[in-house]
């Protein structure tokens, strides 16, 4: 199991930017259900499962590539 080391002062997210996202209210009351669950901020969590997405969306466009042939 590793350990993050947090060095006071540096925020772990340097040069990170902070964006708007729009949920309806059943979103949002998933999303703090599943973040309070793994016990993640609300913040952690979206990130978390965009990163997920963005590597599925990004599988699937290979595949589709691929298959045209690019």
């Amino acid at each position: 199991m590793s350990t993050k080391v947090h060095i006071r002062g540096v925020s772990p997210h340097a040069g990170s930017q902070p964006i708007t996202l729009r949920l309806n209210a059943d979103e949002l009351a998933r999303t703090e259900q599943h973040a309070s669950r793994e016990q993640r901020s609300r913040a952690a969590f979206i990130r978390l499962i965009y990163l997920r997405g963005l590597a599925a969306y990004e599988r699937e466009q290979d595949r589709e590539r691929e298959l045209r042939g690019a």
